[in-house]
């Protein structure tokens, strides 16, 4: 997600769930879940990260970098 890049994917019943949850927690901007495409080279064509999303990745980029100086 940081990169803005997804690259290809398949809309399956794991990843539409998946992005239903990061809708409804506030972490990504999509209209409508069921209209993105069943397969397709770059998932960020259908949907966008919000400000909430953005921090979040921002956080965990952080915590990896820190786990790794340990």
């Amino acid at each position: 997600m940081a990169s803005g890049r997804f690259g290809r994917f398949q809309k399956t019943a794991g990843l539409e769930r998946e992005l239903y949850h990061l809708r409804d927690i506030g972490y990504i901007d999509v209209s409508s879940i069921s209209d993105i495409p069943a397969e397709a080279a770059n998932l960020f064509d259908s949907i966008g990260i919000t400000e909430a999303g953005q921090r979040f990745v921002s956080l965990r980029v952080d915590l990896e970098h820190r786990q790794r100086a340990v």
